[in-house]
């Protein structure tokens, strides 16, 4: 059986793909569409008369710079689209995933290794610790592992996971699924490909 992380990699592997494949697929319309208006535009202007072709040529490229300018911002303007809601189903099947992981039997171990760390970087100072409010009901397991910390809710964590406050230092150590999500949506952003280059 796959693991969720392997499912997640898949599938993001998977949306990359299509993603891939539509943009050549814009980009291939794109070209044939510059080629053929080109060539319209040389043969009128070859049937002009010789007085006014080069007056002509002139117009006519012109029109067609504006034109497949505003065709290729259209184009431009999809793919953005396009990129923008292949991106939001992603993470919004990764936010699915994680929520389901959160309220599954695996979710106790990741903030049982979550709350181990915090408390090595704690090192015996005040922790104040922040969980969703589904998780109220884990703060005997984090103040076990995080001795002497106070556990309290916050209503910003959606998915899962804790932050905690190092009080004497002011330092807040985030180990929410939210924003490891949020972190993977930026490596997603520049890793997977959906870009529009010039």
């Amino acid at each position: 059986m796959q693991s969720q992380e392997e499912k997640l990699r898949l599938f993001l592997e998977a949306i990359n793909s299509y993603a891939e494949k539509q943009r050549l697929t814009i980009l291939q319309d794109m070209e044939q569409y510059t080629s053929a208006e080109l060539d319209k535009a040389e043969a009128e202007a070859l049937r002009e008369a010789y007085v006014h072709i080069s007056r002509e040529t002139a117009e006519v490229r012109a029109s067609i710079v504006r034109e497949l300018s505003a065709h290729e911002l259209q184009a431009r303007r999809r793919l953005f689209e396009q990129r923008a809601a292949i991106e939001d189903e992603v993470f919004a099947e990764a936010e699915k995933s994680l929520k389901e992981y959160a309220a599954g039997e695996r979710y106790d171990d990741y903030l049982t290794r979550a709350a181990q760390t915090a408390a090595a970087k704690a090192e015996g100072q005040r922790v104040v610790v922040r969980v969703r409010p589904a998780d109220e009901g884990k703060a005997d397991l984090l103040s076990g592992l995080i001795p002497g910390c106070a556990v309290e809710t916050d209503p910003s964590i959606v998915i899962g996971g804790f932050t905690a406050e190092l009080t004497l230092r002011g330092a807040i150590i985030d180990m929410t699924l939210d924003s490891r999500l949020a972190a993977q949506r930026e490596v997603f952003r520049r890793t997977s490909g959906l870009t529009i280059e010039e």
